[in-house]
């Protein structure tokens, strides 16, 4: 039934129609509860059946929610049943319908009709006089069932004093999701942060002129959703993000645990589009740093014979944004050059909280790098005594200070550190490497590890 698959494919293909919903939530997790209200025009009074359509493919049926000051609702129930061969077929169980075979050129070669008897894995025909199991023709249907959609329907029935009224009806739903991009751009220990909201409707449905609310926050959704759930925008790298520029001020507000931002204005989204909305610009004084960090066990005897690269670090602080904890998202970094702007890395970054620090890690630097040499070792029965040597150096024309984690197991302890250190936690001891310009530093210590 090729043919006949192609006519269904273009006849009843995805639909794209605008969603009548007046406030979305969106949450970083590819979820969004949905509020609308529609007006319903209904036959009679008393015990009625009505039907609200449009609603989205990736519904969670059972976060359906209903109310309306005129109808007490009874039942409800989401119906998926979309414009296949099947549905049509079963649809059309007990009907005469037109069979065909195309020629060549795509006319119809020959025609006649068969009544549908069953369909049962395969159509079940009678054809003059005879039953036809699957018999091998293209099937032509008039029309599509009014019960056939590609977009799920809600049935409901209820009690109503008046033909007319209104109904509220929320639920969840996947496909839309939202995260923060940050673009800091560095010139010496200044820095100019420009940040945006970026949405994306990974669905097939266009949402015109919505209230939309973003949430920033590790959420539980434990809904599931029918098979095959569209990817997101984010995900299938396809759309190229609108910039919508708003100089509104965002309404930043909470709820008991969570952090939310209101758009200033009704939006668009498109299906399969992803758009962004200006969120911050600020100055902010920043700070360079390097890491690097290294780990010694029990009987551990190996040392490093290249020099390692140290991560490049830019800080800031999170005050310096706002009073407000800042969603999580990409930063990317761009360093102002005596040849103009270059970019430098990019980090992605949690939830910062308000009084937090944004610690964007870059990349790994040549220019300043770390060699861990095991000297000397000496094992007894419960103890792990080994003597190292880590060499810093660095090629910049001015002086770095690097943080050095060493990461210890079991029961430690540090003799005859050649710097200052501090404990930590129970496993890292932390230590400042001050490494001056084109120079090197060497640092020694003794470490003792007992068996727990």
């Amino acid at each position: 039934m090729k043919r006949t698959l192609i006519m269904l494919a273009i006849l009843g293909g995805t639909l794209t129609a605008a969603l009548p919903a007046k406030k979305i939530t969106v949450y970083n997790q590819g979820w969004a509860f949905v509020e609308e209200n529609r007006s319903l025009t209904l036959s009679e009074t008393g015990n009625v059946n009505f039907t609200l359509t449009n609603l989205p493919q990736e519904i969670a049926a059972a976060s359906v929610s209903l109310s309306s000051e005129t109808i007490e609702i009874l039942t409800k129930e989401v119906v998926r049943k979309p414009v296949t061969m099947t549905n049509l077929l079963n649809a059309n169980i007990g009907n005469t319908l037109r069979l065909v075979h195309y020629a060549e050129d795509g006319s119809i070669g020959y025609s006649t009709t068969g009544t549908l008897v069953s369909n049962d894995n395969f159509p079940l025909f009678r054809i003059d006089g005879q039953l036809v199991l699957n018999p091998p023709y293209e099937v032509l249907f008039d029309e599509i069932p009014a019960d056939l959609s590609n977009l799920p329907y809600l049935n409901c029935s209820g009690n109503t004093r008046s033909k007319y009224g209104d109904i509220d009806i929320s639920y969840l739903t996947q496909g839309l999701t939202w995260s923060a991009d940050y673009n800091l751009t560095v010139d010496g220990n200044r820095g100019e942060l420009k940040s945006w909201f970026t949405v994306s409707n990974g669905t097939q449905q266009d949402w015109d002129g919505v209230d939309l609310t973003l949430v920033s926050g590790d959420l539980n959704f434990n809904e599931s959703v029918p098979r095959p759930v569209l990817k997101s925008a984010a995900r299938q790298g396809m759309y190229a993000a609108d910039v919508v520029e708003s100089n509104a001020s965002y309404e930043i507000g909470a709820t008991e645990d969570y952090a939310l931002f209101k758009l200033p204005e009704p939006v668009t989204l498109p299906h399969k589009s992803t758009k962004q909305f200006r969120y911050i610009s600020a100055q902010v004084p920043v700070t360079k740093s390097y890491h690097t960090t290294h780990s010694l066990g029990y009987g551990v005897r190996s040392s490093t014979d290249e020099p390692v690269p140290v991560t490049s670090r830019i800080s800031f602080s999170a005050a310096e944004v706002g009073a407000f904890n800042h969603p999580a998202g990409t930063v990317r970094v761009l360093e102002t050059t005596e040849d103009g702007t270059v970019f430098v890395g990019s980090d992605h970054l949690p939830i910062i909280q308000q009084d937090g620090i944004f610690k964007i890690n870059t990349g790994k630097t040549m220019d300043v790098t770390a060699n861990f040499t095991i000297t000397s070792y000496e094992v007894s029965r419960r103890n792990y005594a080994s003597e190292m040597t880590a060499r810093f150096k660095n090629v910049k024309d001015k002086p770095v200070t690097v943080e050095w984690l060493e990461s210890l197991s079991g029961e430690w302890e540090i003799h005859n550190s050649s710097i200052p250190w501090e404990k930590k936690d129970a496993a890292t001891a932390r230590m400042l490497v001050d490494v001056p310009a084109n120079g090197e530093k060497e640092v020694t210590l003794k470490v003792t590890i007992s068996r727990n």
